[in-house]
C-alpha cells in the first residue's frame, strides 16, 4: 500500500475543513513530511488545489485514492513549532486549517498551482521567483591559454576568499558575461541562492553600554531570574511614560542574547517599529530582522527567510511577527500591550497575546507586557499573582510627570456652561495657541539664521519641530497620526543626507504661520501645498521609498 498523507485542502469552507486523504507517488515519498506544501487534485474534475500535509500514514479512507501531483522544497516545510501553531489557531479561533497556515507564513513564502512546460502537468510555483540571486564559487583553475584577461583574474582573485553573489561581483567592475564564461570554462559554479537584505543599513552600530537608573536596574533585576530559568514566566512592566522601559528591555535582549537564545519584541502599529528599529538596530546591528506589513513581499520574504536559517536573533515587528519561525526564544516583549491592533479583525481572529503566550509555553521564555496603561485583563492578573508585577514610577532623567486638574463639568453647567468645553479648558487652549504661535515665530527665526550658518542636523531638527508645533495647534489627530508616519520613514535617510538649506521651505512655514495666526484657511492651504512639494521633491533626491 502506497504512503498516504492527510492534507489540509485550500479554500475549504468551515463545514468541509478536514484532512482529505491522498496516496504518495514512490518518487514523492522521500520528500513529504509534516507541514509540507502540496498541490492536490481536489473534487469531482480533480481541480489542483493547495494544501499542507498535517497528517502521516493516514487511514484510507478506501482503496482507490488519489495521488498528490507536486511536492514543495524542504525548505518551504512548516517547522513543528509553527505546525503547532496552526493547530492552536485552528481550535482557538475556530478558522480552516488552510487560513491558519496563510497566517503563520508571509504571503513571498506560500505557493500556487502552475502548468508544466508541457502544459498539462500540474505543479507547483512559488508566488514570487525573484528572491534569490546568482552565486559564484571557485571550483578549477583558470587555464593560462590563451592568456587570461583583467577582469577574469580579477574575478579568480576575488573568488578565492570565498563565494560572492553577482552584486557584489558587479559592484567590483566584473560583468556577469566574464562571469558566465569562466563558468563554461570549469573555473567558477553557479548556483541561485537568497537574495541578502539588510534593511535600515543606515543606523549606525553603537553598541554603547546600557546605563539603567536606580528605579529601572531594580526592575531588571527583579526580571532577570525568570529570563535566565527554563520554565515559562510571564511579567507586567509597568511603567509611566518616559520611565525608560526601552532601556530595561535592551538590557534585557542583551542578557537573553549572552545565554544563547533569542528575542522576540512586538509593536502595535507600523508608524511605531521604526523607532524600536532604530534603538535595535544601533545596538545589535545585522542580529535584528523586521517582519511587519509596510514591507513589500520580496523584503518580507527575505528578511523570514534569514529568520529560519537562523541568521537573526532579535525579531522586531507588529502582530503578524509573532508567528517568525524563532527557535530556542528566551523573551518576548508586548510593548503597549493595551493596544487593539494585537487583535487580528480578519480570519483567523486571534490575539497576539494569546500565540505569545502559547510560543513562550513551548520554548521556556520570559513574556513581558509594557504598558505605561495596561489593559484590564493585564492589570488584574498582575494584581492576583497570575503575572509578576513590575512598576517603574519615575520618568528617566528626573522629569516631572505632567499635572492633572479634574474639573466637575456639573458645576459648569450650574454656573450657566452648557457646553462640552470647561471654562478652564478653554483657557488653556488659548493660553496654549498664543503660546505656539510664539513658539513658531521663534522657530522660523531660527531656520532663517541657520541659512547662514548650515548644519543639516539643526536644519532636520527645527523643521520636525515646526511640523509638530502645527500639529499641535491643529489638534487634528489625522494629521498626527500622517506625520509621524512619514517622520519615521524618512528620519534615517535624511540625517544622514548633506545638501543646502532650501529657502522656499521657509517662505512655505511663514505662510503656515501666519495662516494660523490670522486665521486664513485658504492662505494656510496654500502653505501646505508648497511645502509638501518642497519635501517631496527633497525626498526624490535621496531615493527615500514614499
Amino acid at each position: 500500500m502506497p504512503k498516504t498523507v492527510g492534507v489540509a485542502v485550500s479554500n475549504a469552507t468551515f463545514h468541509f475543513d478536514k484532512l482529505y486523504t491522498y496516496a504518495v507517488l514512490p518518487e514523492h515519498q522521500n520528500a513529504v513530511r509534516l507541514g509540507s506544501m502540496v498541490l492536490v487534485p481536489f473534487g469531482k474534475g480533480s481541480r489542483a488545489r493547495m494544501g499542507v500535509v498535517l497528517a502521516c500514514d493516514a487511514e484510507p479512507e478506501h482503496s482507490k485514492l488519489k495521488y498528490l501531483f507536486d511536492v514543495a522544497p524542504a525548505s518551504a516545510c512548516l517547522t513543528p513549532e509553527l505546525l503547532r501553531l496552526v493547530h492552536f489557531l485552528k481550535e482557538r479561533t475556530f478558522c480552516t486549517y488552510y487560513e491558519a497556515v496563510k497566517a503563520v507564513i508571509p504571503y513571498g513564502a506560500q505557493y500556487k498551482p502552475a502548468v508544466a512546460a508541457d502544459g498539462v502537468t500540474p505543479v507547483l510555483q512559488k508566488q514570487l521567483t525573484r528572491h534569490t540571486e546568482n552565486a559564484y564559487k571557485l571550483v578549477g583553475t583558470l587555464p593560462q591559454k590563451p592568456k587570461p584577461t583583467a577582469k577574469q583574474l580579477a574575478a579568480v582573485a576575488l573568488l578565492s576568499g570565498g563565494p560572492r553573489t553577482l552584486n557584489e561581483l558587479e559592484d567590483k567592475g566584473i560583468s556577469r558575461a566574464v562571469l558566465d564564461n569562466l563558468c563554461t570554462k570549469g573555473v567558477l559554479e553557479c548556483s541561485k541562492v537568497n537574495k541578502s537584505i539588510d534593511l535600515y543599513a543606515s543606523i549606525p552600530l553603537r553598541n554603547d553600554p546600557i546605563t539603567l537608573t536606580e528605579q529601572q536596574q531594580t526592575a531588571y533585576d527583579t526580571l532577570l531570574p525568570k529570563l535566565e530559568d527554563t520554565a515559562p514566566h510571564s511579567a507586567l512592566l509597568y511603567g509611566v511614560t518616559g520611565s525608560g522601559k526601552t532601556l530595561v528591555f535592551l538590557k534585557l535582549i542583551s542578557r537573553c542574547l549572552e545565554l544563547g537564545r533569542k528575542a522576540l519584541v512586538l509593536v502595535p502599529e507600523i508608524s511605531l517599529t521604526p523607532q524600536m528599529i532604530l534603538r535595535l538596530k544601533g545596538q545589535f546591528g545585522r542580529r535584528v530582522a523586521v517582519q511587519h506589513s509596510a514591507l513589500n513581499h520580496t523584503e518580507r520574504l527575505l528578511q523570514w527567510q534569514m529568520i529560519q536559517d537562523g541568521g537573526a536573533d532579535i525579531v522586531v515587528g507588529t502582530r503578524s511577527a509573532v508567528f517568525s519561525p524563532l527557535e530556542n526564544i528566551g523573551l518576548i516583549i508586548i510593548d503597549e500591550e493595551q493596544e487593539h491592533t494585537y487583535r487580528s479583525e480578519s480570519a483567523p481572529r486571534y490575539s497576539a497575546h494569546e500565540v505569545a503566550r502559547q510560543r513562550a509555553a513551548e520554548n521556556g521564555a520570559l513574556l513581558l507586557l509594557a504598558s505605561a496603561t495596561p489593559s484590564t485583563e493585564s492589570f488584574y492578573a498582575a494584581q492576583n499573582g497570575r503575572t509578576q508585577l513590575v512598576r517603574l514610577t519615575k520618568r528617566y532623567g528626573g522629569n516631572p510627570l505632567p499635572s492633572v486638574q479634574i474639573v466637575d463639568m456639573r458645576a459648569e453647567l450650574a454656573a450657566g456652561n452648557p457646553r462640552e468645553i470647561s471654562l478652564v479648558l478653554e483657557d488653556a487652549i488659548r493660553h496654549r495657541t498664543e503660546a505656539q504661535l510664539r513658539a513658531m515665530e521663534e522657530n522660523l527665526k531660527a531656520q532663517e539664521v541657520l541659512t547662514q550658518h548650515y548644519s543639516r542636523q539643526e536644519y532636520v531638527t527645527l523643521n520636525h519641530t515646526f511640523h509638530w508645533l502645527v500639529v499641535e495647534a491643529s489638534a487634528n489627530k489625522y494629521y498626527e497620526k500622517y506625520l509621524n508616519e512619514l517622520y519615521n520613514k524618512i528620519n534615517t535617510y535624511v540625517i544622514f543626507y548633506d545638501q543646502s538649506s532650501d529657502n522656499n521651505s521657509i517662505v512655505s512655514h511663514t505662510m503656515i504661520y501666519e495662516a494660523l495666526r490670522d486665521r486664513d484657511l485658504e492662505k494656510g492651504l496654500l502653505g501646505l501645498r508648497e511645502d509638501i512639494q518642497i519635501a517631496w521633491e527633497d525626498m526624490r533626491k535621496i531615493n527615500v521609498p514614499l
